[in-house]
């Protein structure tokens, strides 16, 4: 449910500044897949739940459907927050960088750089993503300046994990397996 609501959050960001900020944004072709990846999201999860007869998609809908209202709202509360950390985190890197990056630029191409991202064509995303920071960005900031910008945000991201999975096995409770 986390990764469900993260996406839709994630898409969410992405759709509302691609509103808001539309007469500002860079006209590219690219432009439309903000829309289109969210309504894509929103009438997916609706022939999901219309084609629930089918047993695997039955135990999905089921799962949905065993949190409570306030459960997926605070989730998504979560997502929203961590969401914006990392938009944060990439515009502190292009800053980093001396590259002057509008933030609302970022809002709009990030989520679905990130979404991108996670389509399984590779390994944690390394090129698809140094990819799609050259298709969005590299036209304004040149093509080595958004890929570096990308491997150190994906560095940070690495590190960042690395460092939680370490805390994550420290503090794991062990499994009550029952044996028989």
């Amino acid at each position: 449910m986390e990764r469900y609501t993260g996406l839709f959050a994630l898409l969410l960001i992405s759709l509302i500044f691609f509103i808001l900020f539309y007469n500002k944004l860079p006209k590219q072709i690219f432009l439309w897949i903000v829309p289109v990846s969210f309504f894509g999201f929103f009438v997916g999860t609706i022939c999901l739940m219309l084609i629930s007869k089918i047993k695997f998609f039955q135990k999905f809908k089921d799962y949905i459907f065993s949190y409570t209202k306030k459960q997926i709202l605070k989730g998504f509360f979560y997502s929203l927050i961590v969401q914006f950390i990392v938009i944060i985190s990439v515009y502190v890197i292009f800053y980093g960088f001396k590259i002057s990056i509008s933030f609302f630029e970022l809002c709009v191409f990030l989520p679905i750089i990130i979404l991108i991202s996670m389509l399984p064509i590779s390994v944690s995303g390394i090129g698809v993503r140094e990819w799609c920071f050259i298709l969005f960005f590299g036209k304004s900031f040149g093509e080595p300046q958004v890929v570096a910008v990308s491997l150190l945000w994906f560095l940070s991201q690495a590190f960042a994990s690395t460092v939680g999975g370490i805390e994550y096995l420290r503090f794991k409770k062990p499994l009550n397996v029952k044996k028989k």
